[in-house]
């Protein structure tokens, strides 16, 4: 199958959506059966270099604006966007879309205004038009087909793969502390790392266990601050945070890891979790969304807005040896579902039945009044959530 894929949109800074989308080009150049076609800018071939074998370059076109790919197009059976967007619309080709979830219908506060109407329009309008979308969990499933009112039958479900943990290791940072927990995440708000920091402290006040911690992940404009709030809760000393970490250095991070803690607010999918779960890292994380699907009874949960939930959860790994044998042993065997293979079967599905679709049906045509009403919708939904914005970032 001819499949061009618009690679654009790729960040230095899109986490757990930039692995996924290594991990599927890789396999997808290494098994040889597709011919891909990667659009890119030209700016951001190095982060390419980076993440793919260098047979991505074989059939990759540089574009300077985002229009050129529409001519291209003729020339493949479907048109892949694993960033979110599909864009340009409408395109004259099979369409494809990854999109990981809609946090700003749940977390409006954590978006500002111009973002926040941005993800509403934009996103529902790349679902509408595609033939297929593809997310992470059976929750963002649900959430994405209510959200922009598109049968849940237009939407697989294609679960992350970790990376093989059997891979050649990098070094370990210095200076780590003989025991700790981990937590693994970009400094998104989201990510809840200050009900983490909260129940480090009650930990230590309440009950005089000093839990080491160990942070990574990188920094993002608005984001939380780890330095001032290591401060504010008199953990310097018993917190480390190490930025961004080579992918390849994980596993042993995982395996060293007294424990795994991931308090997010929100996650499509929660692939620390699977990453830890392989590397046989006992896992204690937030029971909301996609977590307890991704984990199932391979982990110990909390309410992550509770810091003394948080506490008393991490208090029992921390102390109890045979708990966190069990929940490792749980957690290789759980971590064994998700496997790349199954992966990228879901995708090629997709793209065939896009491609049938396409062939029986033509491209999706929105009306210039569905248009300007969802555009209008869009705007209003994000002007009520102003307040919210305003209050989480007061001060």
């Amino acid at each position: 199958m001819r499949i061009g894929v618009n690679c654009a949109l790729l960040q230095p800074e899109s986490g757990g959506v930039r692995q996924y989308f290594a991990r599927l080009m890789t396999g997808l150049l290494d098994e040889g059966r597709d011919d891909l076609t990667f659009f890119h800018r030209r700016a951001r071939a190095s982060l390419l270099d980076d993440l793919l074998p260098s047979s991505w370059r074989t059939a990759a076109v540089a574009l300077e604006y985002t229009h050129q790919i529409a001519d291209a197009l003729r020339s493949v059976d479907v048109y892949f966007c694993p960033f979110g967007l599909l864009t340009p619309r409408p395109v004259p080709a099979a369409a494809v879309v990854t999109l990981g979830d809609v946090q700003e219908v749940h977390h409006p506060e954590f978006f500002g205004i111009r973002e926040r109407w941005s993800r509403l329009y934009h996103h529902a309008a790349s679902t509408r038009a595609a033939q297929r979308v593809i997310t992470f969990s059976e929750f963002s499933r649900r959430s994405i087909a209510a959200a922009h009112r598109i049968p849940v039958a237009k939407i697989d479900v294609a679960y992350q793969a970790p990376a093989a943990i059997e891979a050649a290791e990098g070094v370990l940072p210095a200076g780590l502390p003989e025991r700790f927990i981990l937590y693994p995440a970009n400094l998104w708000r989201h990510k809840n790392h200050e009900a983490l920091m909260r129940a480090l402290a009650a930990a230590r006040d309440r009950d005089g266990i000093i839990i080491p911690c160990v942070l990574t992940g990188q920094e993002v404009p608005h984001g939380w601050d780890p330095r001032t709030a290591v401060a504010r809760h008199h953990l310097e000393g018993q917190v480390s945070f190490l930025g961004y970490v080579p992918e390849e250095v994980m596993p042993a991070l995982y395996r060293r890891a007294v424990a795994l803690a991931f308090p997010s607010l929100f996650e499509g999918f929660g692939l620390p979790l699977v990453e830890a779960m392989a590397a046989g890292c006992p896992v204690s994380c937030s029971r909301r969304t996609s977590l307890p699907e991704v984990a199932g009874d391979a982990a110990l949960y909390f309410e992550p807005d509770d810091p003394q939930d948080i506490a008393r959860t991490l208090i029992r790994l921390w102390t109890d040896t045979t708990l966190r044998a069990v929940l490792a042993e749980k957690g290789r065997a759980r971590a064994r579902r998700f496997t790349l293979a199954t992966m990228i079967e879901v995708h090629r599905r997709a793209f065939t039945q896009a491609r049938d679709d396409f062939a029986a049906h033509g491209p999706y045509a929105e009306t210039a009044r569905a248009r300007v009403y969802a555009l209008f919708a869009s705007g209003w939904q994000s002007i009520r959530s102003r307040p919210q914005w305003l209050a989480s970032h007061a001060g």
